[in-house]
């Protein structure tokens, strides 16, 4: 993933590749989906995200914009 912008002009983390056997590709998320929330918490950057992600459990809830629809997906481990 890496830090950017949206056509939407809100601010969060873009998902650069998705690993076709990780939990993100089970979970939905693509190439190019904006990352602006991870249990309702707003990450605006990487480093916002890891803090985000650190320590969440098993299941984190994240807010995903793909061409300005936005989404909760849930991320469960495979």
């Amino acid at each position: 993933m890496r830090n950017g912008e949206e056509k939407t002009d809100r601010r969060g983390v873009v998902v650069s590749q998705v690993d076709p056997n990780s939990d993100a590709a089970a979970a939905g998320i693509q190439q190019g989906d904006l990352i602006t929330e991870v249990n309702r918490k707003p990450v605006h950057n990487m480093d916002e995200y890891r803090e985000a992600t650190a320590g969440v459990g098993d299941q984190p809830v994240l807010l995903i914009d793909r061409g300005g629809v936005t989404h909760h997906v849930v991320l469960s481990p495979q």
